[in-house]
């Protein structure tokens, strides 16, 4: 798994009268609360306010707050909510929030983008004082099996037979190899080969079509698919991988 190294945390307060907050704010991610405070007078009136954990750090007390100790992953961004929490009796009004992961990870909530004023939240003891983020950028990592049978990776897709997707997971790329052909790439590969199953769908199309899976591998799975005469034919199938 891909340690977590940096976390930077870019936040605006709104402004008008009680904007501001000298209260403590902190950021949930990746299983843990970071406090995000620096020596500076933090969310003032119409301030944005950058605050850096982990390497080159500008946070107080930069030991306490360390995504290395102990150390984080990027899968654990996935398996735990990311979020802002104010820990106060007052208020706080919160413009906008961008938390992006070693450069690459990012993590905002759309409802506050643009410049209305419904596009602002009140953060208060008597309004709620969380406010949750969800990814924008990056590509998830699976992350440890759990106890349940479907494991901790799941990608899925349905698929045109011209090779384009017309739904699926979108953690995966695919490619029509030759007639009745397919190579699906998994974006993160699963740690050991998982397992996969297809299906034809179409109601155009004979119960004699099929599809079956040619080769699977922790990088991706190969899939055949043929007509009504068994002879190899491009179709539209149903997969999915798990592990």
């Amino acid at each position: 798994m891909t340690d977590i190294t940096e976390i930077v945390a870019t936040i605006r307060t709104g402004s008008g009268l009680g904007a501001q907050t000298d209260d403590w704010v902190y950021l949930g991610i990746a299983g843990r609360e970071f406090l995000l405070n620096t020596a500076a007078d933090d969310f003032e009136d119409g301030d944005t306010n950058v605050f850096v954990i982990g390497t080159g750090s500008n946070v107080t007390p930069a030991n306490l707050n360390d995504p290395t100790s102990p150390q984080l992953t990027i899968a654990d961004l996935d398996l735990f909510p990311v979020y802002l929490r104010l820990a106060s009796n007052n208020e706080w009004l919160l413009d906008e929030a961008t938390v992006t992961v070693n450069n690459t990870h990012v993590f905002e909530n759309p409802a506050l983008t643009g410049s209305a004023a419904n596009q602002q939240i009140w953060l208060a003891r008597n309004a709620g004082t969380m406010w949750y983020l969800r990814r924008t950028a990056g590509t998830p990592q699976p992350g440890p099996p759990s106890n349940s049978t479907l494991g901790g990776h799941v990608v899925r897709g349905t698929i045109n037979e011209n090779g384009s997707v017309h739904a699926g997971s979108g953690n995966f790329q695919i490619n029509v190899v030759g007639a009745g052909q397919y190579r699906i790439t998994f974006t993160t590969p699963f740690p050991a080969p998982p397992s996969a199953t297809a299906t034809i769908w179409g109601d155009w199309l004979y119960m004699q079509d099929a599809v079956h899976i040619a080769g699977i591998d922790q990088t991706g799975v190969t899939i055949f698919t043929s007509d009504s005469n068994f002879s190899r034919a491009n179709r539209p199938f149903n997969f999915i991988a798990i592990g």
